[in-house]
């Protein structure tokens, strides 16, 4: 048995773009503080706007691929846009589901995840938009927003588009513009973005449905790994699969290693995220597997630095976001056994 090699991205404007990546998180955080006492807001505002703008600027930042500073502002302010919708619609329509009560309200999650899948169509920027939308979604159920909390929404949006800007401004390595932009490559066909947005649907369902069966811990992080494990073709989707969780079993295990370092000095949990999120920025690409393990480990950390010292919650992030992966697995052979018989059927006897 061979290992693959790393793999990693290590050009300069991939580096740019881990360090926008890390310093958006910070310059929003401290741009939605500063708005939040501007405006007076209570301590628990406060936490909630900051956790929302920080959140939205680091994503925002992973998923843009503009060609130039101009296009890259573009899209930041419209992956920005796309998240405060998903958080927005996220807010309202679990009131109406909870005022329903037809569904659990984490239900409206199923727009988001069939986004993801189905957006890819429009290349790069729809991806990004349909990412940021789920993300939206996901961190709103996550921090438990309501309709009433649709103002501290705008509010961390202001901070996180200034903070992207700002970021992506000052960390930008400069091309001459006589350089060529390397050309796209094409997002999928309509068929198959439909297709992959009803696999990703379908896959949130399954973990919400057995979430209100079982109860699960972090059913949140279980729809994540089961939405962004699908991609264009069976095979694809089982590689991506195994690919993250061997990446989340060694993050998880690594950072539940370096928790006693947390505890004893949480600097060097923030520290060690940074280093991580550089290593996901250039292992994105080509090596998924040290990607999802470099952000299991920042999660692992970042939750204990914030006061999270159950291991069984801790551990939870780990078997969930195995068992959505699971999940997307699972779908993708029944898909492949559904095209085989289609083709077998097609050929005739």
């Amino acid at each position: 048995m061979t290992l693959a090699p790393l793999q990693l991205d290590l050009r300069r404007t991939t580096l740019f773009k881990g360090a926008r990546i890390v310093a958006s998180y910070g310059m929003a955080a401290v741009l939605a503080l500063a708005l939040a006492r501007l405006l007076g807001l209570g301590p628990q505002e406060r936490e909630l706007t900051l956790m929302l703008a920080a959140n939205m600027a680091l994503w925002a930042c992973v998923s843009e691929a503009g060609r130039s500073r101009l296009h890259g502002a573009c899209l930041l302010v419209l992956l920005c846009v796309a998240f405060v919708l998903g958080a927005g619609s996220f807010a309202w329509l679990s009131g109406l589901l909870t005022h329903a009560g037809v569904v659990a309200p984490e239900f409206a999650l199923l727009i988001g995840a069939a986004a993801v899948g189905g957006l890819r169509r429009f290349g790069s920027a729809g991806a990004g938009v349909g990412s940021q939308f789920y993300i939206g979604q996901m961190l709103a159920w996550s921090l438990g927003l309501r309709a009433d909390h649709l103002a501290l929404l705008l509010v961390a949006g202001l901070a996180s588009v200034g903070a992207a800007l700002l970021a992506r401004g000052l960390l930008t390595e400069f091309i001459p513009p006589q350089a060529p932009a390397a050309p796209e490559p094409p997002g999928p066909d309509t068929l198959t973005a439909i297709e992959m947005g009803l696999q990703s649907g379908c896959g949130a369902l399954l973990v919400l449905a057995l979430d209100a069966l079982v109860g699960l811990k972090e059913p949140a992080w279980a729809v994540t790994a089961c939405v962004y494990v699908i991609a264009g073709s069976p095979a694809q989707t089982l590689a991506r699969g195994r690919q993250r969780m061997v990446g989340t079993v060694v993050g998880v295990a690594l950072g539940l290693a370096a928790l006693p370092l947390v505890y004893r000095a949480p600097w060097l949990a923030w520290v060690g995220s940074a280093a991580a999120m550089m290593l996901y920025t250039t292992a994105l690409a080509a090596r998924y597997d040290l990607a999802c393990g470099a952000f299991a480990f920042t999660l692992m950390v970042t939750l204990a630095a914030q006061g999270e010292h159950s291991l069984a919650v801790l551990a939870a992030r780990a078997w969930e976001t195995l068992l959505g992966a699971a999940i997307a697995m699972i779908l993708a052979r029944v898909l492949r056994v559904l095209r085989v018989r289609r083709a077998a059927g097609e050929a005739g006897p």
